[in-house]
């Protein structure tokens, strides 16, 4: 089946992840059988306009229809380069524009009351703190942490070599109170029980998966009692945002946060921006009506 050639030509040629080869599966299939299951090579431009124009009245989000036609665009691009397909009908349907969405960031205040609630006196809390550094010290994505092995990671130069998405490797710098959490962690008698090489294991010593890594870190904010919407990505466009307040230049930030568009690591000075402009408006005396006359 066409799907399931393009899905190995991703994971072969383009190494793609896991999560992005799911990705990839779960928008073909649903364009496919809205299309009722139609051979890829019939399906018109009218229909596929027809699918995403569906997904709108659906009340599906602008940012995840363009995700979806993405995934149709290097589909069909694929069927045009190895399956014989003379055109891709995706050329002819005008590209959707993305409403840009400004990072939430939350405060170094609730961070501190994120890390605090974590349990460091046994194995697992050990490991959960040492996760929840990471997101936060050096901005890492799931899959990042979840792929992270002994051997990327070099405490004495605290130096972290992370594979990034397309599998695209960068290495990124970690905090010494970082180091220290996972020298802690490395050492407890509990480590490299049954896998020596990674890093985070779950309870019979397996690599820990994204999927339980997000549901520990859903599980450490309700219990420090913040919002729900604070995610493991929430923290790294919150470092991101930090960093940029301190002073940090945006084409170290982009590289640390391994963007290939710097246009991309720009929207953290909107979030900046916004910061600088709620702190002018509460603490200038004419914002706050304080300077007198007479």
């Amino acid at each position: 089946m066409q799907i399931n050639r393009f899905l190995e030509f991703l994971k072969a040629v383009k190494r793609s992840s896991p999560h992005t080869l799911r990705a990839y599966e779960a928008d073909l299939r649903s364009f496919h059988t809205y299309c009722l299951e139609k051979p890829f090579h019939e399906i018109s431009k009218y229909e596929i306009r027809s699918y995403l124009m569906a997904l709108y009245k659906e009340n599906v989000s602008k940012k995840t229809v363009a995700r979806k036609a993405a995934s149709l665009r290097s589909f069909y691009n694929f069927l045009v380069a190895h399956e014989g397909l003379e055109q891709n009908p995706m050329e002819l349907i005008d590209p959707i524009k993305q409403e840009q969405c400004i990072p939430r960031a939350v405060t170094t205040d609730e961070v501190d009351i994120l890390l605090s609630v974590v349990d460091p006196s046994t194995f697992l809390g050990l490991r959960d703190r040492c996760i929840l550094e990471l997101f936060y010290s050096s901005a890492l994505r799931l899959s990042e942490v979840e792929g992270l092995n002994w051997s990327d990671i070099s405490l004495e130069d605290r130096l972290v070599l992370v594979r990034g998405k397309g599998n695209k490797s960068r290495i990124v710098p970690i905090t010494e109170r970082v180091k220290e959490w996972l020298m802690l962690y490395k050492s407890h008698p509990q480590n490299g029980l049954k896998n020596p090489l990674i890093v985070f294991v779950n309870r019979q010593y397996d690599r820990l998966s994204s999927r339980s890594i997000d549901r520990l870190f859903k599980e450490y904010v309700k219990k420090a009692g913040l919002s729900p919407l604070i995610t493991p990505h929430v923290l790294r466009h919150s470092i991101a945002t930090h960093w940029l307040d301190r002073g940090m230049d945006l084409k170290s930030i982009q590289e640390i946060l391994g963007h290939e568009s710097l246009g991309t690591t720009q929207i953290y000075t909107k979030v900046s921006k916004t910061k600088k402009l709620n702190v002018y408006q509460n603490t200038h005396p004419l914002e706050m009506g304080k300077i007198e006359t007479g």
